[in-house]
């Protein structure tokens, strides 16, 4: 009976059923013996009518439960940092190009060049100054002047190189402050000076401005010049 639909199977099982208990009786006279033997009858259709069922709910025309939904995973993102690279000069312990995320700032910087040395000028440094890609920063050591900026290279490819010593008579207050032992008050005398006596002839005429003394000159004379 494979193959058939399910509602034929039971027909035919309840017929096949009918039929047994008719002859049982006719076999039977007993009435018990009789029961027992229709009990058992019933029982076999039972088992055979739930197989059908089961058969049924396995075969192609049975109703299939509705197969488990299916999650997919959203794709993952990833976000790429921009890296600029910066050189590190002066008073730190690795000197040379370093490579950062873009918005780092001076204390970045220092960390990643493995700290500063004891002969660092700490006050001079602006730890939270922003750094740039192709940036050259430098840090001052006490004492020293803090050296002009590179020039870049030339259209033609030439080298960088570097620019002499302050001329007094064209530096502004920010590079008179850069010169070593020169404050804002220092550079602003030495500013005054060359506008009520007018240019500086030589470097010593820098004893005339207040608070230059003969050491200070001694520790500026290398680091300035006249033109």
């Amino acid at each position: 009976m494979a193959g058939l639909p399910s509602d034929v199977l039971l027909r035919r099982i309840r017929s096949v059923g009918v039929r047994a208990i008719d002859a049982l009786r006719q076999r039977f006279a007993d009435s018990s013996l009789l029961a027992v033997a229709a009990a058992v009858v019933l029982l076999l259709g039972a088992t055979a009518t739930a197989a059908v069922f089961a058969l049924g709910s396995d075969s192609p025309g049975g109703s299939d439960p509705s197969p488990p939904p299916v999650f997919t995973p959203a794709p993952a993102t990833t976000t790429t940092i921009a890296m600029i690279f910066v050189h590190a000069a002066g008073a730190v312990r690795q000197p040379g190009l370093h490579r950062l995320p873009a918005g780092s700032r001076v204390a970045d910087l220092i960390e990643v060049a493995g700290g500063v040395d004891d002969s660092i000028d700490i006050d001079r440094i602006n730890l939270a100054a922003p750094v740039s890609d192709g940036e050259r920063v430098y840090m001052a050591r006490r004492g020293e002047a803090v050296p002009a900026p590179l020039q870049g290279p030339s259209e033609t490819g030439g080298a960088a190189q570097n620019t002499g010593p302050l001329d007094l008579n064209t530096a502004t207050q920010q590079q008179l402050e850069d010169l070593p032992g020169v404050g804002p008050a220092t550079a602003a005398a030495i500013l005054s000076a060359r506008v009520s006596k007018g240019r500086f002839s030589s470097v010593e005429d820098l004893l005339d401005v207040r608070g230059i003394g003969t050491a200070r000159l001694d520790q500026l004379r290398s680091l300035v010049t006249v033109r």
